[in-house]
């Protein structure tokens, strides 16, 4: 979440199915428990790069799990302990929160619609830079599930070259110009 002139606006949307071995945990006495903790160490891995080296704050549901993430607290189920383990390399506090008081924060599991709208970075990168900033404008008005954050830092703002890789091997993105080009892997040398 972020806040925006007072109001808390969801930055990103994750969501995942339980797969494999994961299934066998829903018939587990503590199944619940071992689900909703797997949920928050998918997420902070899957967020990592923007959890890393800053403190934040975790809310849960799961009153039982504000336990097993306090320090000095050790639990007897050898999955939870690991990944509390994990998570000790982050600096976060939990807070609980009951599931009413967050809204509609099983949306995505819950999804029946096949598509959901969103931008991509090739959406971004191939606007005109005259009709960039309206594109994400009327998205935003159109989707009210969607929302652009916005920095106070200018937009072309890029010296030099520049490259970013937003996950290893994925996508490739440098300057040429005054514009960045997107480079499919198999375009690279």
């Amino acid at each position: 979440m972020q806040t925006v002139d007072g109001r808390d606006r969801v930055v990103a949307y994750a969501s995942k199915l339980l797969v494999g071995s994961e299934k066998n945990w829903i018939h587990k006495q503590d199944g619940t428990s071992e689900i909703e903790c797997w949920g928050i160490v998918w997420a902070t891995r899957k967020f990592r790069c923007y959890l890393d080296r800053q403190e934040f704050d975790l809310f849960t549901d799961h009153k039982a799990l504000t336990w097993v993430f306090e320090a000095g607290n050790r639990t007897s189920n050898a999955k939870p302990a690991r990944w509390a383990m994990e998570l000790s390399q982050l600096r976060f506090k939990v807070f609980h929160k009951a599931g009413t008081a967050m809204g509609p924060v099983d949306g995505l599991s819950r999804l029946h619609y096949s598509t959901v709208n969103a931008l991509t970075w090739a959406d971004l990168l191939n606007a005109e830079e005259d009709d960039g900033e309206d594109r994400l404008v009327q998205v935003e008005e159109e989707d009210p599930v969607v929302f652009v954050p916005t920095t106070a830092e200018p937009r072309n703002d890029v010296s030099g070259n520049a490259e970013i890789t937003p996950a290893p091997g994925l996508l490739e993105v440098e300057e040429s110009g005054a514009r960045p080009t997107l480079l499919s892997h198999s375009e690279r040398s």
